[in-house]
């Protein structure tokens, strides 16, 4: 009989003690843990300061993770080879920037740093949490994404006019669509081995809406790329196939005996916002490698090993003359912040990160990490707390697969085990 598969278990980290809580921690504390987590979550979509500052949700995080890697109520999982590439990472993007701080003096340097010291203990604190409560945090935090979308969606259709992009809560609409797209994305990996239903129905349709709103063009295309590689590897249950494939056939016969109503359709309303929106797209002086920032990789090569660090941008002008804007890119800014040694350790982290992980989680990473080729989100905490799910996934189900297997192997009778 083949052995089960024991290794991120046993070579990463300290297992749990059998099903559900690890003994001695308490009632309380898991209640007080959830608690806060949901609170994060729910209130992660209200962008009540200015972009790039610590919102209101991100302090109530803070105060969670703070008591949970203290380590005096709960015990923190040991998974050695993600806190090694983790701290190497994180360590070399706090040298960086602390290095152009001290020569600069831009107060951006020291805030970058802290974000990502901030968000990896998200992932930290994530893993911990699934550890210790188990299929209780996946369906608490699965309810309190539900809550949070809902707000979100009322949010957008109280507060968001018919002649300008949807914002919500948010500060900017880009900041929309990336959360929907995270949500989305971290949704999927929750759902686990599960065929899709009715609720992801829902959901799915309330963050398409959503996602819409923002007529963020990178949001968009990524999005409805996640949604096909969801229904890729997580196809509806049975019954819901046969609704999409009467809701499809009635769509098609609408389109065949009506075709003026559909024309209609698609020259009016959010489709056409939408539509109109990535007409000349590619023209558009943003859109360019030179509008996100790419230029200066080859205007300033001297930075590409060691990295520039995240402030003064003022350093750097592009063809254009423009000074002192933000790299729009999550993997240039890895690049030309903290180099081609930074891009490595960052690499070597996300490895670990999905080295487990099923085929599914690699490929819902995927439009995410498209995204970030035209947009900035590495500050995007919703972003850490997806890797965090998608390891934590990762060891919960191999610790099941472990459990389930050796429940499986008969007590050995001094025969040895059945071949």
């Amino acid at each position: 009989m083949k052995a089960p598969d024991r290794s991120i278990v046993m070579r990463t980290a300290v297992p749990a003690s059998g099903p559900g809580p690890v003994s001695g921690l308490s009632v309380r504390a898991q209640t007080t843990f959830l608690v806060f987590w949901v609170a994060y979550l729910v209130g992660s979509v209200f962008y009540v300061l200015k972009s790039g500052l610590p919102q209101p949700s991100d302090f109530i995080l803070a105060f969670a993770i703070l008591t949970i890697l203290s380590g005096v109520i709960v015990r923190v999982p040991v998974f050695r080879e993600l806190y090694l590439v983790g701290a190497v990472t994180i360590v070399w993007f706090v040298l960086v920037n602390f290095m152009w701080f001290g020569m600069l003096g831009d107060v951006r340097f020291a805030l970058s740093s802290l974000y990502y010291i901030y968000n990896f203990a998200i992932i930290v604190t994530i893993i911990t949490m699934f550890t210790h409560l188990g299929d209780t945090f996946i369906s608490v935090t699965r309810a309190a994404l539900l809550v949070a979308i809902m707000i979100e969606f009322v949010a957008v259709l109280v507060l968001g006019g018919d002649e300008v992009r949807g914002v919500g809560t948010f500060n900017n609409p880009n900041q929309l669509g990336f959360w929907v797209l995270l949500v989305t994305a971290s949704w999927a990996v929750l759902k686990g081995e599960r065929r899709l239903t009715g609720l992801d129905l829902l959901l799915f349709g309330l963050n398409a809406y959503l996602v819409m709103k923002s007529l963020s063009k990178a949001a968009i295309s990524t999005f409805f790329l996640l949604l096909m590689l969801i229904a890729v590897f997580q196809w509806f249950e049975g019954r819901w196939r046969w609704g999409l494939l009467c809701a499809a056939y009635v769509a098609a016969t609408i389109w065949l005996l009506q075709p003026e109503k559909v024309d209609s359709l698609l020259s009016e309303g959010l489709v056409a916002k939408v539509t109109n929106h990535f007409d000349g797209a590619l023209n558009e002086a943003d859109s360019t490698p030179e509008g996100r920032g790419y230029d200066r990789i080859w205007l300033y090569p001297e930075y590409l090993f060691f990295g520039a660090g995240e402030g003064d941008f003022a350093r750097f002008t592009n063809k254009s003359g423009d000074k002192g804007v933000e790299m729009h890119s999550t993997w240039g800014t890895i690049l030309f912040s903290y180099g081609i040694v930074g891009l490595t350790f960052f690499m070597m982290t996300l490895f670990v990160i999905f080295r487990h992980a099923p085929v599914s989680h690699w490929m819902y990473f995927f439009p995410v990490a498209l995204y970030g080729v035209t947009h900035q989100g590495l500050r995007f905490s919703m972003g850490w707390v997806f890797f965090g799910l998608v390891f934590g996934m990762t060891y919960e189900a191999t610790k099941n697969r472990t459990r389930r297997a050796s429940a499986a192997v008969p007590m050995s009778t001094g025969q040895g085990l059945p071949r």
